[in-house]
């Protein structure tokens, strides 16, 4: 769930995301009218390889639901083994993450090569090294 704040640079970053070939799910484009969009946020958590969280300093007070979305992807988190990447804290500017993050190494828009970076950290190695799509597109 995307502030509205935020949703201009969320959506270049998601695009740029689709072009490599990953697949996102994006709740501005993944939603259809009627759905019951709480039960499909809560599952699309649930059934993701990772949670790209995206914070600045215009949505990280808010209160909302996606501070719950925020809870539920620590809880998912803590279902994996040690170690795994799933909660990928992208900051899209000089803000602070909360102190539920702290154990979570962050990744700053703003610092170079940090797409590169987020790619290694999502994408199956022997991928990048090969410079191939990540899916076909079809």
């Amino acid at each position: 769930h995307i502030l509205y704040e935020d949703q201009q640079e969320v959506t270049v970053i998601t695009n740029k995301l689709n072009d490599k070939g990953v697949v996102t799910w994006f709740d501005d484009s993944d939603l259809l009218p009627g759905d019951d969009w709480q039960l499909k946020i809560e599952r699309a958590i649930k059934d993701a390889d990772y949670f790209l969280l995206f914070l600045s300093s215009r949505t990280i007070e808010k209160v909302g639901f996606k501070n719950r979305e925020l809870h539920l992807a620590l809880y998912q988190q803590s279902l994996r083994p040690a170690g795994k990447i799933f909660i990928i804290p992208l900051l899209l500017d000089d803000c602070i993450p909360p102190d539920d993050l702290n154990r979570l190494n962050w990744l700053r828009t703003t610092s170079e090569n940090w797409f590169e970076r987020l790619l290694k950290a999502i994408a199956p190695k022997q991928v990048l090294e090969k410079g191939y799509r990540l899916s076909n597109p079809d």
